[in-house]
């Protein structure tokens, strides 16, 4: 029986030739980047495997630990995609970070000198300047806790960063700057800090509490030195699959209006990011460490015709032809600001059964704040997990959002934070969101809206936004979507599960305003909903056509849900005959949350379809991943 090594050299060497399997295997002693790529001699870098992938061609990774930016010269086609793939069984890391010889200091603390041969070019080129993330600033005026994209991580724990300004001392003490109005405060890190000194050639790093005076593993000292992991360097490559990698420690910048040509430099780019791509599939990686994105999907910046959005400085077009792409199964983590990022999330998506968590410790502010935010999402956003994303709503719909199925996905929004759950901005619709669960902590409407219409929601459960209404209908600013003004019409609320506390209005909608003559509010329904809080507040002219009726009120604790966020379990009790009076076959009535099958003849409120009377059921809220 052939070893898990012999079985990886069988399949690199029975490719055909018109459709080959190329070896990339740092750990063989016989790889070299000239060779064949074969299994005798495999490549030793991903680089000459981008360089000879043709359509239809495979590259295939063995175990091991690959420093660099992979960066494909062509894609594939339709029916040919190039695939790049962790070999059966392989463990395959790919780091954007480099380590490093340290020297302890006098004061306790470790220095390395930072040569240029740790650094690389933005666009790849020997014509342009090396890219030092410690001399590059994180994105100003964004409220980003961090003064550059430089990273230090320590057994994978990102170290808080002293600026270069600031005093040795400082340093020493791991005494971290921040800004209140003018003033300058400092606070004590217990995760250990990082400075960079003498104009970004020496880097100097204390330990966390509880290491100091102890003897530094060099090996567990990653520093960021590029500033992507995986994307390529020219905009708009088609048909390229990206599956089994972990990817870490990219040194990328945040994305604030980079819809502005002039913000090229900030146009989004994750740890792996398309490029404007079109038709790619991202499947079971693990996206982590990034200064800011994990994964960017979209047009990153700028807008058609005036172009915008390359952030390498090359002044590429953007693509005619871009979307398209499958994400699915992926793990998007411990990045600094976002989770996804897709700005032009068009056409014909699938972002399924994907784990967004623990992202945005760098606290970068603005409009594109989100664990997961998309413009113009069109196709399936479904079974995904997002939650613990510690700044932002756990996912903004922006800018064109139509023709998508957003179904049986988790939204949890942090702890004490004051966040809404989702979020629609800007869109026309249709969009059919249903049996998803959305848990808030605190403030924050569990769903916000602004300038959205033609959005159905359907058998979702929305709690734990105490203090605030689980559905608004608010936010009219006078802009434009489909050549007319941006409007809140024709919302559908029906068969939820929807509850807030106290007095708090269960639904709000923004009162009566129109343009010209053309109502923004008009043709709302909420029905069929089991609902607590106090009344709903909405305009009622009757021309309106607005209609919030049939609603059964469970303020009495009919209906009562906690969350262990711990172990990540739903506890739905339902203490009374509840009936909310929804009849079957309506939106989202195919499936409930957790996959099973609903009744076509009766409705059931909520994501839950076994749910009944006298009954508490106990739900992983990992079960969205599972169907």
């Amino acid at each position: 029986m052939p070893t898990q090594t012999h079985a990886i050299a069988l399949l690199c060497i029975l490719g055909s030739a018109a459709a080959r399997t190329l070896c990339v295997n740092n750990g063989a002693p016989t790889a070299s980047d000239q060779g064949p790529g074969t299994e005798a001699v495999p490549f030793k870098t991903f680089k000459p495997a981008t360089e000879q992938a043709m359509p239809g061609d495979t590259v295939m990774v063995s175990t091991g630990v690959y420093r660099e930016r992979v960066a494909p010269v062509r894609g594939g086609t339709k029916g040919s995609p190039i695939t790049y793939t962790a070999a059966p069984g392989a463990n395959v890391v790919i780091r954007a970070s480099e380590t490093v010889k340290w020297e302890r200091q006098s004061d306790g603390t470790y220095a390395t000198t930072l040569t240029d041969s740790l650094f690389d070019t933005l666009d790849g080129t020997s014509n342009s300047s090396l890219y030092n993330p410690f001399l590059t600033a994180l994105q100003p005026g964004q409220g980003c806790t961090a003064p550059t994209t430089g990273q230090v991580h320590l057994n994978g724990e990102y170290l808080d960063e002293v600026p270069a300004w600031d005093t040795a001392s400082n340093l020493q003490a791991c005494m971290i700057a921040y800004q209140d109005g003018r003033k300058t405060h400092h606070y004590h890190s217990t995760r250990g800090c990082f400075q960079p000194q003498k104009n970004g050639t020496v880097l100097a790093i204390q330990l966390p509490d509880g290491l100091v005076n102890t003897t530094l593993n060099e090996s567990a000292v990653e520093v960021t030195v590029r500033s992507r992991v995986f994307a390529p360097h020219t905009r708009g490559l088609q048909y390229i699959t990206v599956q089994g990698f972990t990817m870490e420690y990219a040194a990328n910048n945040w994305c604030a209006q980079m819809w502005y040509p002039q913000k090229w430099q900030y146009a989004q780019s994750g740890l792996l990011g398309t490029r404007s791509g079109y038709g790619w599939t991202i499947h079971n990686n693990t996206l982590r460490y990034a200064k800011t994105i994990g994964l960017d999907v979209g047009i990153e910046g700028g807008y058609r015709p005036a172009g915008g959005g390359d952030n390498e400085g090359t002044n590429q077009p953007i693509p005619n032809v871009t979307g398209a792409h499958t994400i699915t199964n992926n793990i998007i983590e411990n990045n600094g600001a976002s989770g996804i990022q897709g700005y032009g999330a068009a056409p014909d998506f699938d972002i399924s059964g994907n784990i967004v968590q623990n992202n945005g410790h760098n606290n970068c502010a603005g409009a594109e704040n989100a664990g997961v935010k998309l413009h113009g999402l069109q196709g399936k956003f479904e079974r995904n997990v997002i939650f613990n994303n510690s700044d932002g709503a756990p996912a903004w719909f922006d800018s064109g959002a139509s023709d998508v199925r957003i179904s049986r996905n988790v939204f949890m929004a942090p702890a004490g934070k004051q966040s809404s759950g989702v979020i629609f901005e800007l869109t026309d619709g249709p969009v059919l969101f249903d049996n998803n669960i959305v848990l808030g902590a605190g403030g924050g409407a569990g769903v916000g809206s602004q300038d959205a219409a033609n959005i159905t929601l359907a058998h979702n459960l929305i709690a734990g936004f105490w203090g605030s209404p689980t559905v608004a209908l608010g936010g009219l600013t006078g802009r434009s979507v489909g050549g007319k003004t941006a409007s809140l019409r024709s919302w559908w609320v029906g068969a939820n599960v929807l509850l807030t506390n106290g007095q708090v209005p269960w639904i709000t909608i923004h009162h009566e305003k129109n343009a010209s003559g053309y109502e923004l509010v008009y043709n709302e329904t909420a029905e069929f909903n089991v609902i607590s809080g106090g009344p709903g507040t909405y305009p009622v002219l009757p021309e309106l056509k607005i209609a919030v009726s049939n609603n059964y009120n469970a303020s009495n604790g009919a209906f009562n849900v906690s969350v262990d966020r711990g172990q990540m379990v739903l506890t739905l009790e339902r203490t009374a005959e509840v009936n909310s009076h929804c009849a079957g076959g309506g939106p989202g009535s195919d499936v409930d949350f957790t996959g099973a099958v609903r009744s076509a003849s009766q409705c059931v409120a909520g994501p839950l379809a076994s749910v009944s009377a006298g009954s508490a059921i106990n739900v992983s809220l990992w079960a969205a991943l599972q169907h």
